[in-house]
């Protein structure tokens, strides 16, 4: 069974049903194993980890081996994924937490594989990890202007209609400039961005219908077939793999 959250920031999974093949994506992700001896495939070494973070770009394959797992996938401009990047990545692929420093949070959470997962469950659980690995999540970040507008627009738009030539003139930019911009600011291609909020939104959507079709079109995508390849190539999975048997829960604050 999956319980897949939707977030403001990021969208996490519970899951014992995860069966990756080899992809990368512009979204940072990590992982955390109820039990210790699951392995990750990151650029053909296998690491063996309780928790771990990896970088935007990795090329990696993941199962969950029928055992739990908890992971996040987590958008690329969020206060989350820059003070991640900040205190443990910077340029490396993957960042390897001491098993260590989980001995507490093991123990609190040791029963969770046995219990109905819901949001209060995922807000305690992952406000608890953020302690552990010593985040603290910021209200805002600082970015220019005219980034801070695009990424507003893409919150509500028509992405059947968006046009980053018209994104571009309406701040008075060329497309290769605020092309730019946005890449020097995020730290992400904005076509990569754009793609990542259409993901979401058809999830949501999913959320809300349970229509993958309508799902896919609505979050505009050109088809659903569109839709399945795209997520293919981003989540290693297909988006009926993703869906089926599947809990969607939305976190409260979105």
């Amino acid at each position: 069974m999956n319980y897949i959250v939707m977030d403001k920031s990021c969208v996490s999974a519970f899951s014992d049903t995860i069966n990756a093949d080899n992809h990368s994506h512009w979204m940072l992700q990590l992982f955390y194993a109820f039990n210790n001896d699951l392995l990750i495939d990151v650029n053909g070494d296998e690491i063996r980890f309780r928790c771990v973070i990896l970088n935007s770009g990795v090329v990696h394959n993941f199962a969950t081996r029928n055992s739990l797992c908890f992971t996040m996938l987590i958008d690329p401009s969020s206060s989350l994924s820059l003070e991640l990047k900040k205190k443990y990545l910077q340029d490396k692929e993957y960042h390897l937490f001491d098993e260590e420093m989980f001995l507490d949070f093991n123990l609190q959470f040791k029963s969770l594989p046995q219990m109905p997962i819901d949001i209060q469950l995922y807000e305690n659980f992952t406000s608890e990890l953020y302690h552990v690995i010593g985040i603290t999540i910021q209200p805002f970040i600082i970015y220019d202007e005219r980034i801070l507008d695009v990424i507003k627009h893409l919150e509500t738009c028509d992405f059947s209609e968006l046009s980053i030539k018209e994104l571009a003139q309406n701040l008075a930019l060329s497309p290769s400039r605020l092309s730019h911009l946005f890449k020097e600011q995020t730290g992400i291609p904005l076509k990569s961005f754009i793609l990542i909020h259409m993901m979401q939104r058809a999830y949501t959507r999913i959320l809300q219908t349970g229509d993958i079709t309508s799902a896919a079109l609505d979050a505009g995508f050109d088809s659903p077939s569109h839709f399945a390849a795209t997520s293919k190539r981003l989540m290693g999975m297909s988006a009926t793999g993703i869906s089926k048997d599947s809990v969607f829960l939305k976190a409260s604050f979105i």
